[in-house]
């Protein structure tokens, strides 16, 4: 598969998700979310929300903003204002049908992985954590599907 074959960052949809989030003490909460991927002609956007359906429910927002995606790419830098991690730096990395995104937070006390494999044109699965320091402090097991 070709880099430029991703229908998630490179056209401009909507998705939804659904999933697991594993919370750090193990317990394992169900969770949906949505992501929408915009492209102006400066700067692409994925902007999304993740929530946690907990009694009280938990929502975590993102909004990542990187170079627009040329045929044959395979890396983008991407910038991240969270709400509750503050400014986040990361990469999406093309590897054939998948794409794979380590990040960190600006000041370090943050960080993460997420690897999104690509099983047809209307939908991934999205696996990933995040770190707090050297503690793992939640992971996800999600399904994407494009949903235009």
């Amino acid at each position: 598969m070709k880099a430029n074959r991703h229908t998630f960052l490179f056209t401009e949809t909507l998705w939804t998700a659904a999933g697991l989030y594993i919370l750090a003490d193990g317990r394992r909460v169900d969770c949906e979310g949505w992501t929408r991927i915009i492209h102006n002609a400066d700067v692409w956007v994925n902007d999304g929300a993740m929530k946690l359906l907990l009694p009280e429910p938990v929502e975590f927002q993102n909004r990542y903003e990187f170079s627009p995606l040329t045929a044959g790419a395979t890396v983008a830098e991407w910038r991240s204002i969270n709400p509750g991690l503050g400014v986040l730096h990361g990469r999406f990395i093309i590897v054939e049908d998948s794409i794979i995104s380590p990040w960190e937070s600006e000041d370090g006390k943050w960080r993460g992985w997420e690897f999104i494999l690509q099983t047809d044109a209307f939908r991934y699965l999205s696996r990933g954590c995040i770190m707090q320091g050297e503690v793992l402090a939640g992971s996800w097991v999600m399904e994407l599907s494009r949903s235009e």
